[in-house]
């Protein structure tokens, strides 16, 4: 739905964190390996769970749940409409945060205060990790 809302990935520009908006294959990219970097850790830290792994488990879910929230749902509302990836978010994105950060908290490695203590640093940390993946993926968009 991306192509069909143009004038939505404008905000970066707008807040002068980009100079120009990345092609449409390199945010999708993007997008991709946004999903693909977190799941590998995910995985990894359920298969064998240590402090360390949960704490970066529930940033992830912080991340992904706030990810749902704050750009798509406050897009949503503030445009009066279906923003892309709205339906997504709601209804994948969201619960799977949720659910990551759930089980974070309830690991025995990690317990409720450094859950919500590492949540607060994904929530803090996801624009840079956004505008990271972009970076990363116009260099190898740039370079192929």
């Amino acid at each position: 739905m991306l192509a069909a809302y143009p004038g939505v990935l404008q905000w970066p520009i707008r807040l002068g964190l980009l100079d120009y908006m990345p092609a449409l294959a390199t945010i999708r990219w993007g997008i991709i390996a946004f999903a693909i970097v977190p799941v590998a850790i995910l995985l990894r830290a359920w298969a064998r769970p240590t402090r360390r792994l949960m704490f970066v488990t529930a940033m992830i879910g912080a991340m992904t749940a706030f990810n749902a929230i704050m750009p798509h749902g406050v897009a949503a509302i503030l445009s009066g409409g279906y923003v892309p990836g709205l339906v997504t978010a709601i209804a994948l994105t969201l619960p799977a945060g949720a659910l990551t950060l759930w089980r974070s908290a309830s690991a025995r490695e990690l317990g409720g205060a450094a859950t919500a203590f590492a949540g607060l640093i994904g929530v803090l940390l996801l624009p840079l990790v956004l505008l990271g993946f972009w970076a990363l993926n116009e260099l190898v968009v740039s370079l192929a």
